[in-house]
């Protein structure tokens, strides 16, 4: 039916082409003789047209007319221009059909195996096609060669096989049944033996010295497995080879239970010396304190600030002075004021007492000045230099705790990492590998 509605599809002239659609309308509702007569007014057009010509063979088929059908598929094969190699497998095997049906055994099956020289991928239906025409020839071995090549290829014509074995493969039937019961009973066998000696390695598995810390996953593991081997008794041949091949992938799961007990076994000395670590941390911790409060940051020396000092020995000068009036210049030149002074002072000079009366208020002010910076500058400045030497000093000292700490804990967290890794890893595995039974189970329910 495929390959009619694929007709349809190909490019013709639009006349052919409706009539090609009608035909394919008409011989999908059964009308073989309205499909027939479409087909061949279509031909009309194009004689060695590939698809209406095996088109008008598939309808002499449902006819009953093995004749006409071998003629069309012949001319199918013969009369087309450059036909592929998965076209012209088709028309063979449409005429070794065509053989077979008319008991010409021998030209069935020479035609099926030219047929599957050009087919490509193989395919397991072909195989055993191959095989059920070389039944009819007394070529037993090789009809049940394609038999099992074709079970190989695919397990599901399991059935089919044993279907055949009542129709076209009845001469040979039971040759094909106990085929059927060798295959199911060697992946049985498979499956069987690789379920016990995974069975037989967890047994062993209980001895090991850390099997208190797994043993429900070991039970779990083991009923599983008890589980598919009584489940393996009735499944079907596609089961037991799924389970065939997916127990294979169980046999590493011992191994992995050694690795986890191994793992196991580390974690006490890990856990033990993270314990020192976190003792020799909460020690530092407690030798160390908290931070210190830094407080607020000491006052900038800002223009005002400067100012401020600058002008307070000018007061003094002013004041020395005495004259009111020359307050500004007193307090803006007051450095030159005291140089006078000093002058005055060191060589002698007489008339000057005045400007001496200044040298005690100068000082004085600067002396003022020079308090405020340090009390109100300085010294809070160095006070907050020195807590936030401690600080560093104990953030240093913790940072070097935490490291440590952290060298010492980190092989107990990777171990316990890797143990919870580990643990679920091999249930995973387990349940993917057993997977056939869960699906048997559930298409039973």
């Amino acid at each position: 039916m495929d390959r009619l509605l694929q007709v349809a599809l190909n490019s013709r002239t639009n006349e052919a082409n409706q009539l090609v659609k009608q035909g394919v309308r008409h011989f999908a509702n059964e009308e073989y003789l309205e499909a027939e007569e479409r087909f061949l007014r279509a031909l009309d057009y194009d004689s060695t047209d590939y698809q209406v010509l095996m088109n008008l063979g598939f309808i002499a088929v449902h006819k009953g007319q093995p004749d006409a059908a071998f003629t069309y598929f012949k001319k199918a094969l013969t009369l087309p221009d450059s036909l592929d190699h998965p076209a012209k497998a088709r028309a063979l095997w449409a005429l070794a059909r065509v053989h077979y049906s008319q008991k010409r055994f021998p030209d069935a099956y020479t035609t099926a195996k030219q047929a599957k020289s050009l087919s490509t991928p193989e395919l397991a239906a072909d195989v055993l096609t191959m095989g059920v025409y070389a039944a009819p020839l007394g070529k037993t071995d090789l009809a049940i060669q394609h038999c099992r090549q074709a079970l190989t290829l695919d397990p599901s014509v399991f059935s089919t096989i044993a279907a055949y074995a009542e129709l076209d493969l009845q001469t040979i039937r039971d040759k094909v049944m106990t085929l059927l019961a060798q295959m199911t009973q060697d992946v049985m066998t498979r499956a069987t033996t690789n379920l016990t000696n995974v069975q037989r390695a967890l047994t062993r598995a209980i001895q090991a010295p850390q099997v208190f810390h797994y043993a429900d996953l070991l039970y779990d593991i083991r009923k599983r497995i008890a589980e598919a081997e009584t489940w393996l008794r009735g499944a079907s041949y596609g089961d037991c080879l799924k389970l065939s091949e997916s127990t294979t992938k169980l046999l590493p799961i011992p191994e992995e239970i050694s690795r986890l007990d191994a793992a196991y076994a580390d974690l006490p000395p890990a856990i033990e010396k993270a314990a020192e670590a976190e003792t020799r941390q909460r020690s530092v911790l407690e030798q160390t304190g908290e931070l210190l409060a830094e407080g607020p940051p000491p006052p900038a020396m800002s223009n005002g600030l400067v100012w401020l000092l600058y002008l307070l020995p000018g007061l003094g000068a002013t004041i020395g002075l005495g004259e009111l009036q020359g307050i500004l210049a007193g307090m803006l030149f007051w450095p030159f004021i005291l140089v006078a002074a000093l002058f005055v002072v060191v060589f002698g000079l007489s008339g000057a007492e005045t400007v001496t009366r200044c040298i005690s208020p100068i000082l004085v002010g600067a002396a003022a000045s020079a308090a405020i910076w340090f009390y109100f500058v300085k010294l809070p400045r160095d006070r907050l230099d020195t807590v936030k030497r401690e600080n560093a000093r104990r953030r240093e000292k913790t940072q070097n705790s935490e490291r440590q700490r952290g060298e010492c804990c980190g092989p107990a967290w990777t171990l316990e990492d890797d143990i919870k890794t580990r643990r679920a890893k091999i249930l995973q595995d387990v349940t993917e590998r057993l997977s056939p039974i869960a699906g048997s189970r559930a298409g039973e329910e």
